[in-house]
C-alpha cells in the first residue's frame, strides 16, 4: 500500500478479506470493505499474502469466478524491469528490484525490494524472491519456491516447486522439490513442512 501510494498512478479501492471480522476495520489507512466475492468487476489486483500456498489458493478460487487478470505492479521509477522480461498477471515487484531482459516472471508471485533477477533467469507462479536475493541468468525458481532474503542461485541451477532456500544460502547446484535446504553451499535439511495447494 505504502508504495502504491508513493507512485500515485492508481487508486486503491479497498482491502478484500474473506474474515468477516476484519471488515470496516483499516490497514495501512485503507478499509477492508467486503470478501473476496464482492470484489468491483475489472480491477486489477494483488494478493498481498506472503504464503505462497494460500496465494495459490485464493488465485485459483478468483479464477473460478473471473475475477483474477490483475496486471502486475512495480514501482516505475524504484525498479528496473527490461522491457524483453515478462511478469505474470498479479506479480509485485518491490522497489530497488532489477529484473534483467529475457527474464520471466509468473502470476502472483513477490519479488521484495531489492531483489535480483538476471538474464534469462525463470520465476514459476506463485514464487516468493526474498529482499537482496539474487537468482542469477539461466536459473530457475519453480512453482512455488521461496528463495531467503539474501539467499543466491547460481547460473544454470534450478529450485524444485515448493523448495524454500533458507536466508544467505547459495543454490551452487540443483536442489529437488518439496524440501527445505540451506547453508553454503546449500544442502537439503529436511522435507518441507509446506504443503502443495491445487
Amino acid at each position: 500500500i505504502m508504495f502504491m501510494r508513493q507512485e500515485g498512478r492508481c487508486e486503491i479501492v479497498g482491502i478484500f478479506d474473506d474474515d468477516v471480522a476484519s471488515h470496516g476495520t483499516l490497514v495501512e489507512g485503507v478499509r477492508v470493505v467486503g470478501g473476496t466475492g464482492s470484489l468491483p468487476v475489472g480491477v486489477n489486483l494483488l494478493i498481498a499474502i506472503g504464503q505462497n500456498e494460500v496465494r495459490k489458493k485464493i488465485a485459483l478460487k478468483l479464477d473460478e469466478v473471473g475475477a483474477n487478470d490483475g496486471r502486475p505492479f512495480w514501482p516505475r521509477n524504484g525498479a528496473l524491469v527490461s522491457e524483453s522480461a515478462t511478469v505474470g498477471a498479479g506479480t509485485y515487484i518491490g522497489p530497488g528490484v532489477v529484473v534483467g531482459p529475457r527474464a520471466s516472471i509468473g502470476r502472483h508471485c513477490i519479488l521484495q525490494p531489492g531483489a535480483f533477477v538476471a538474464h534469462d533467469a525463470l520465476i514459476g507462479n506463485y514464487a516468493f524472491v526474498g529482499g537482496r536475493a539474487m537468482v542469477a541468468g539461466f536459473s530457475a525458481l519453480d512453482e512455488g519456491a521461496v528463495l531467503g532474503m539474501g539467499a543466491i542461485v547460481a547460473p544454470k541451477k534450478r529450485v524444485g516447486a515448493w523448495t524454500t532456500v533458507m536466508i544467505q544460502s547459495a543454490v551452487v547446484s540443483d536442489i529437488p522439490e518439496h524440501v527445505t535446504c540451506g547453508g553454503v553451499p546449500a544442502a537439503v535439511m529436511s522435507e518441507s513442512e509446506r504443503t502443495k495447494v491445487g
